[in-house]
């Protein structure tokens, strides 16, 4: 993930309070992770990073902003505002686990964005 790419969805996160979920390729997590504290700190924004086996994730302290980095798998049973699909990522995704996304952004009204 580039800069710009990790300081939009941040902005994004962050202005309307969203719940991010960004899909990674395998071995892509950590690198994300750091874009985005990177672009936390362009923005002067307190950011609490929290990495586990499973859920790498980037939330802004006060406030209910929280952009969480994983490869691809199944997020059934989360919920999200949007989905982020890094490049190349949508076409080597199984069917079951986009249909998981699209759900898990349905009760919210958001959508899945594939990045370019």
């Amino acid at each position: 993930m580039n800069y710009f790419t990790a300081l939009g969805l941040l902005l994004h996160a962050v202005a309307f309070q969203h719940r991010v979920h960004v899909v990674v390729r395998t071995g892509q997590e950590r690198e994300t992770v750091r874009e985005l504290e990177a672009a936390a700190a362009a923005m002067h924004l307190p950011v609490t990073v929290k990495y586990t086996n499973d859920d790498m994730s980037v939330t802004v302290r006060d406030g209910d902003a929280r952009i969480s980095v994983a490869r691809p798998g199944s997020v059934r049973g989360a919920t999200f505002d949007r989905v982020y699909l890094h490049d190349g990522v949508a076409r080597d995704l199984r069917l079951r686990d986009l249909d998981d996304l699209h759900t898990a952004v349905a009760a919210s009204g958001g959508e899945v964005i594939e990045g370019r």
